[in-house]
């Protein structure tokens, strides 16, 4: 059997949130059209949990985040789902686990 493993490395990280999947969502989101698919990494073009983290930065900042994203993954054998507001994410090159 092949193994594969993918690293996903997001920058500059803001908030990250574990919720179980599926379960309630704690916040309004528009994922485009066609663009959100369980268990792919997917970004929120449309997100009440942007918008109101930068209005709360904003509140106690001059220096609120300007590039703040959202994005969401699912890992469905684990009944887990992570929201993440960070400026970017990189998904690197697949690779061979051997075992």
């Amino acid at each position: 059997m092949v193994m594969l493993t993918r690293e996903i490395c997001f920058r500059h990280v803001h908030s990250l949130i574990r919720l179980p999947f599926p379960g309630s969502a704690l916040f309004r989101f528009d994922a485009g059209s066609g663009a959100f698919a369980l268990g792919e990494l997917t970004e929120f073009l449309q997100s009440d949990w942007v918008a109101g983290s930068v209005a709360a930065a904003r509140a106690i900042s001059s220096h609120a985040p300007s590039s703040l994203r959202h994005f969401s993954i699912q890992f469905m054998a684990e009944n887990v789902a992570f929201h993440v507001l960070a400026d970017d994410v990189v998904l690197l090159d697949e690779r061979h686990v051997s075992g």
